[in-house]
């Protein structure tokens, strides 16, 4: 079953399954004895709850016509918290009194009764145009509450059996028990709930006319009705009465209360009935105890609060940095952002459609377009926040630790059945489990902790609800992990591989954040137990990888998200249990075939990212450049030479790593030395190429100097057949005279010379004559080819450029041009060479202002001492 061959891997992976077996026992064995569902028992079914609900809603006086009836079981989850705080459930609620009064479980019945001006069962002033009604029953179908939420009054407001309960036992005129006029009843009984209950005499005129209802019959009907419920009635304690407006009349509202010595929490049962004993409402309450936990739960989240906040700001500079860095791989990212961005919409949808479609009101066109847009702008920011996370997370963690995300690479590329992943999967349904063993045994370590749950069950949350409850754990589990493990902990591993640090970031992120989807409390024992989860996982995550911590975590969160399937007899959620125990059993069998049938380690390829590969090959250019750059460089004169009665200065800047400027000085004789400055066409490899020829050829031509004019006739022959059609070179070919200051040259199409006259302090600008190399040959460049020479005299400035100085551009897109370039040599024309090639380059920089260089630039200046 291992990554390896090898008996002690072998060994040593049965071991842990045999481990995961054992707490897979121990935590379906022992989280009931502290999950607070356990002591419930739904022991009808929704359709008998249904049929129940008929048969009251009748009795009650309702109309049944075009009604709706949604029947889910509900916990009354504040209560239980409330409870767990201050009582062992098991032992409190094995007193059957406690049991039934306090209901922390219960049958809910929504009853919708669509208005219609044909039912005259309705009273049509009234708010909202449909009336919805709660009928509430105990685990075993007893009647427990009937809400009234619209005060709707009933097809009729009597009812003789509730006023028989009473002492005086009125009956009502036999035209009054067959009317549909309700304001027949409200004229014949009325209430006197004042505390003087002197009766009036039976069969007197004003009785005859009209039955008063005392405080004590209101009472006894009240207890009529809760003798027909599930509540223990001779245990309550009655507290007040008095009358509240209702619909158009006054009805009686009482209220009945009791509680246990053990708990602070009390039972308040409010009660409406009508002057002619009809029920209108019986509602039952837990008032809230207050929690000395509160403000420690309240700093709680806002630290929690802040630190998220801190985090995403975070995660994006750092997802900008990795962008730009172009450290990322996009398309898995892609892949999951996707995913990520279509189930999670679908889910909420899902949940939508269960409450909006058979309910209360039919969703209009406004509804609809409003949830496209609320489902359409939670696509887009789920898609956003996973492709982040992930696309960063994977850069990280690939840079710093790259083993830990190779067996989630063999997925990446196609490859599922193999010995890695199978292993994978098996380890994972073992560490779930262990990990859910844990948190199981944390219960007994930490005797004060309590479960909190949630108020509906799962099965009545949403269509197709074990789809929606695995896929939307799957998809969190992933993000949680993802920013846990590839982002925070790889950004450390960055600046240390100490394991006990790493283990010791996980501990203190889960123990802060507890990003489990099951709540324990109190608050600081919830710091605690999620720590101890947060140290199971990175111990993990430093001896597996990351596939295994994150289906480790999504199978423990599944186990206790989904223990109400089992911890309580005939749970409504068994239907989301089932699915995930097969998804457990489908993990392992996966698993077993992968490992017994896939390729080992050493058989798989190595999962390389795009942009691993692509920077890898930019570095190869950009290595192969430098060296490019330093040869052309060293074709260059090291340093300038030293000539008799002149000071010289060049310099060749490149636009890019290599270029086409080309300046020499090659000795001829004792007396005279070779001037040249040339400008290739084109830029980069090419033309460092082609300057690299010319040079060759230039220096073995002038072994056998006779003219400048020759010189160039020849070279432009050996370029133009050698050279790719539409490459030139503009060049100046000059002969210095060491004797007599005398520069004979020939222009081949290049940038005029620039000759400056100290005497007449004038700047001459010499054009001669010429074409440049490989535009023509034979008679066509040899007929606009000419020679011209140049007297320097004392203090005489010659100043030889490529096109790169006078067309470099500022960010206005504006060119330096010749003129600035006359000026800083009339400016600077005192100084030496090297002085006024350092102000022109200079100047050009500053004209610039950070403008990118587009073309070389080559400067020499020549100065007459």
């Amino acid at each position: 079953m291992g990554l390896e061959s090898g008996s002690d891997t072998v060994r040593r992976d049965w071991l842990i399954f045999i481990l995961g077996l054992l707490a897979a026992g121990w935590f379906f064995f022992d989280y009931g004895n502290h999950h607070p569902l356990a002591i419930a028992d739904a022991s009808v079914s929704k359709q008998q709850i249904v049929n129940q609900g008929m048969g009251t809603f009748n009795d009650l006086g309702y109309s049944l016509t075009e009604t709706d009836f949604r029947a889910s079981y509900k916990i009354r989850n504040n209560l239980i918290d409330s409870l767990q705080k201050q009582v062992n459930l098991r032992d409190f609620f094995a007193d059957s009194v406690n049991k039934r009064v306090y209901r922390g479980t219960y049958w809910n019945l929504d009853v919708f009764l669509p208005a219609s001006g044909e039912d005259d069962s309705f009273d049509f002033e009234g708010p909202g145009i449909q009336a919805e009604y709660n009928l509430r029953y105990d685990e075993e179908g007893r009647w427990l509450e009937f809400r009234n939420p619209d005060q709707r009054r009933p097809l009729r407001l009597l009812n003789v059996e509730a006023l028989q309960s009473t002492r005086t036992h009125p009956s009502p005129p036999s035209e009054m028990m067959t009317a549909r006029d309700d304001s027949l009843v409200l004229e014949y009984f009325s209430f006197d709930l004042s505390d003087d209950e002197t009766q009036i005499e039976s069969g007197s005129e004003e009785s005859a006319e009209r039955v008063i209802l005392t405080r004590s019959d209101v009472l006894d009907i009240a207890r009529y009705y809760l003798n027909q419920s599930s509540w223990p009635e001779p245990l309550l304690e009655f507290q007040s009465m008095r009358r509240v407006p209702f619909d158009t009349f006054e009805a009686a509202e009482l209220v009945f209360g009791m509680g246990v010595e053990s708990v602070r929490q009390r039972l308040e049962l409010n009660m409406k009935l009508s002057p002619g004993g009809a029920l209108l409402g019986l509602e039952a309450s837990y008032p809230s105890v207050e929690d000395s936990n509160q403000p420690l739960q309240f700093v709680l989240g806002s630290i929690r609060g802040f630190i998220a906040v801190i985090f995403f700001f975070w995660l994006i500079i750092l997802f900008y940095i990795r962008m730009r860095l172009r450290v990322i791989d996009i398309h898995s990212a892609i892949f999951f952002a996707v995913i990520a961005g279509i189930f999670f919409p679908g889910f909420e949808l899902l949940r939508w459609l269960y409450e909006n479609i058979g309910g209360p009101e039919t969703p209009g066109v406004v509804d609809l377009i409003m949830l496209s847009i609320f489902l359409s702008l939670m696509a887009a920011f789920i898609s956003l926040a996973f492709f982040i996370v992930t696309v960063t997370g994977e850069s990280l963690t690939r840079q710093n630790w790259g083993k830990k995300i190779r067996t989630l690479d063999l997925i990446r590329i196609g490859h599922f059945v193999n010995r890695p992943v199978g292993v994978t999967f098996i380890h994972a349904v073992s560490f779930g489990f262990m990990l859910a063993a844990l948190w199981s045994a944390l219960q007994w370590v930490f005797p004060g902790v309590y479960i909190s749950v949630e108020s509906t069950f799962k099965t009545d949350q949403a269509y197709l609800a074990p789809v929606v409850h695995l896929g939307t754990q799957f998809l969190i589990c992933f993000i949680v992990i993802q920013s846990v493990y590839l982002i925070l902990i790889g950004q450390l591993r960055k600046f240390t591989k100490n394991p006990a640090l790493m283990i010791g970031l996980s501990v203190l992120i889960f123990g802060l954040m507890a990003p489990i989807n099951t709540e324990i409390g109190p608050a600081g024992y919830e710091i605690v137990v999620s720590g101890f989860i947060g140290l199971g996982l990175g111990v993990l995550y430093m001896t597996r990888d990351f596939l295994t911590t994150f289906l480790s975590f999504f199978l423990f969160t599944v186990l206790l998200s989904t223990a109400d399937g089992w911890v309580m007899q005939n749970s409504p959620d068994t239907l989301v249990l089932y699915p995930v125990l097969g998804f457990i059993l489908l993990f392992l069998v996966f698993g077993y075939i992968a490992v017994s049938r896939g390729k080992s380690v050493r058989e798989l390829p190595k999962y390389v990212p795009e942009y691993i590969e692509e920077l890898a090959q930019e570095e190869r250019i950009k290595q192969e450049l430098q060296i490019a750059r330093k040869v052309q460089q060293s074709f260059l004169p090291v340093k300038k030479p030293n000539l008799s009665g002149l000071d010289l200065t060049a310099v060749c800047i490149p636009a890019y790593e290599t270029g086409g400027d080309y300046y020499d000085f090659i000795r001829i004789d004792e007396h005279r030395v070779a001037v040249i400055v040339g400008d290739v066409s084109g830029k980069g490899f090419q033309a460092a190429f082609y300057m690299t020829f010319i040079k060759g050829v230039l220096h073995a031509l002038c072994r056998d100097y006779d003219s400048t004019v020759t010189v160039l006739n020849k070279a432009n022959e050996l370029f133009y057949e050698n050279a790719r059609k539409g490459t030139f070179i503009s060049l100046v070919f000059g002969v210095l005279d060491l004797k007599d200051g005398r520069f004979i040259f020939s222009r081949a199409g290049h940038n005029p010379l620039l000759h400056y006259r100290n005497a007449d302090n004038k700047l001459d600008i010499i054009r001669p004559n010429g074409m440049a190399l490989g535009m023509a040959q034979g008679d066509v460049f040899t007929r606009n080819i000419t020679e011209q020479s140049i007297q320097l005299k004392k203090h005489d400035l010659l100043v030889l450029f490529t096109d790169g100085i006078v067309e470099a551009v500022n960010p206005s897109n504006d060119y330096y041009g010749d003129h600035r370039l006359h000026h800083k040599i009339y400016f600077h024309q005192q100084e030496t060479s090297e002085e006024i090639v350092n102000q022109i380059i200079k100047d050009v920089y500053d004209f610039s202002d950070g403008a990118k260089q587009h073309d070389d630039m080559t400067l020499l200046v020549i100065k007459r001492k």
